[in-house]
């Protein structure tokens, strides 16, 4: 009975892989090569997304303009500056006098020289002088 057995085995063995079994190993080498090809196609696609920058969108008209979140950073901190020259005016400049409307005017007397303008004491004074060699 074992020597039945053991002959079966070696005449199937030596009898090789059927016609269906050819076709399916054929399929197979198939589907392996297509799926090669579709990995490499990804791997492309993928190393191409990587590399391309953002899509420049240009509008010619637009009717309405609807910005529904900005993401604004600025890096003021990582400025270097190597000259600053110029002049900075921010809003009030005290540099002369002009004159209240409600304030009364005091005809000056001849004689009074004491460098003070008539109608001055409550508004304010600023002198700003800038610093020789500048």
């Amino acid at each position: 009975m074992q020597g039945d057995a053991v002959m079966l085995f070696l005449e199937w063995f030596r009898r090789g892989p059927s016609a269906a079994e050819v076709r399916l190993r054929v399929q197979l080498a198939e589907l392996e090569g297509q799926l090669k090809v579709l990995e490499e196609r990804l791997r492309c696609l993928a190393e191409s997304k990587e590399q391309a920058s953002p899509p420049t969108v240009i509008i010619h008209r637009a009717e309405k303009l609807v910005i529904e979140k900005i993401d604004h950073s600025n890096h003021f901190g990582t400025i270097d500056i190597k000259e600053l020259t110029g002049r900075l005016n921010i809003g009030a400049n005290y540099s002369g006098f002009l004159p209240l409307p409600d304030a009364p005017t005091v005809p000056k007397k001849e004689g009074e020289g004491n460098g003070k303008v008539s109608g001055t004491e409550g508004v304010p004074r600023c002198h700003v002088r800038a610093k020789d060699g500048l």
